[in-house]
């Protein structure tokens, strides 16, 4: 989740040199830097069940998986963001602090964040050859709506079991890059 940029203008190497100092996390876009706010308990609990679900998928493989505290850098689009779940399966993707080569993105989306999530990220991660999905999981009360339906390989939605709220995970992969559906 960001905040408000700060005015300053700093280049990649004084922003990944910052972010070793700064107490406070912040996301990196053309020589801005947006401060990271806090999530909710249940955003922090839902991005953990996803690792969970995620590790016990890929455990014994190549891949490697990393929860909200590793930045994923897409060059083309002059950015970091911190993704709530991302994934590596490339051997080459060494650097200490950040990811170049992910496959998968999981954001658990926020009233705030939301739009960020929708459009600023999915246009930047587009532009990441490696990712294979973008997934954007999405919480709601009971009565959201949602149309289109999962179609394999293309994106789409995945409604949840239901309970006192529906839930829905809204992909989209590298073979369609615009979802299926409108929420």
């Amino acid at each position: 989740m960001t905040s408000r940029a700060l005015q300053q203008f700093l280049s990649v190497e004084e922003y990944l040199e910052g972010e070793l100092r700064r107490p406070v996390k912040h996301e990196y876009g053309a020589g801005q830097i947006f401060a990271m706010v806090g999530v909710s308990r249940d955003h922090n609990r839902i991005a953990l069940n996803l690792f969970k679900l995620l590790e016990a998928h890929l455990y014994g493989g190549p891949c490697q998986i990393y929860v909200a505290e590793v930045k994923v850098r897409v060059e083309k689009a002059d950015a970091f963001y911190y993704p709530d779940v991302a994934v590596t399966c490339d051997a080459s993707d060494t650097e200490k602090y950040y990811l170049t080569h992910p496959c998968l993105i999981v954001e658990v989306l926020s009233p705030s964040t939301e739009g960020i999530d929708r459009r600023e990220k999915l246009m930047a991660y587009q532009q990441l050859e490696s990712l294979q999905e973008y997934i954007l999981y999405l919480r709601r009360k009971r009565g959201s709506t949602s149309t289109g339906r999962m179609k394999k390989g293309n994106g789409g939605s995945i409604p949840m079991p239901k309970k006192k709220n529906s839930s829905w995970i809204v992909w989209v992969s590298r073979s369609r890059w615009t979802p299926s559906m409108r929420m």
